[in-house]
């Protein structure tokens, strides 16, 4: 029997309105779309105004601190519905506005794993922008706590 692709949609979790899944599990793979810096407030928020044609160009006047812990925290709500955990992801990829945020990020990242088991392999990357101008973005591959689909 072929395995099936599952999307994973996470109420707890704060969803933008645009067109994607929050993760897709496959077999015992979970793939989970870009986190940022969202609570469930300002989600409603976008998808209000996305609903009435509009897109906010900035939501979020949070310090780099404050949206790196919320996006970890998003990350990881996504991955428990998903039968994993921060410390079962195996690609990381950090998208940062600004690079000066680097050593920082490494610092709140680190604090997210609680497990003596490998660091997950990661790319960290500059971008010109990220929508509704947050700061930083994160995705991530990981595998089911388990191993099974």
């Amino acid at each position: 029997m072929a395995t099936a692709k599952q999307g994973i949609v996470v109420k707890k979790a704060p969803i933008s309105g645009a067109p994607h899944t929050q993760a897709v599990r496959y077999g015992s793979l979970v793939f989970v779309t870009g986190q940022g810096p969202l609570d469930l407030r300002r989600a409603r928020q976008i998808r209000a105004a996305r609903a009435a044609g509009k897109i906010p160009d900035s939501i979020t006047n949070l310090t780099f601190v404050q949206q790196a812990t919320l996006t970890l925290r998003n990350l990881g709500k996504v991955l428990r519905a998903a039968g994993s955990s921060l410390d079962s992801m195996l690609k990381v990829t950090v998208y940062l506005r600004d690079l000066a945020y680097f050593e920082e990020f490494n610092r709140i990242y680190r604090r997210f794993f609680r497990g003596n088991g490998p660091l997950p392999a990661r790319s960290t990357v500059q971008v010109a922008r990220l929508p509704f101008d947050i700061l930083l973005m994160v995705d991530a591959i990981a595998h089911t706590r388990d191993g099974r689909p």
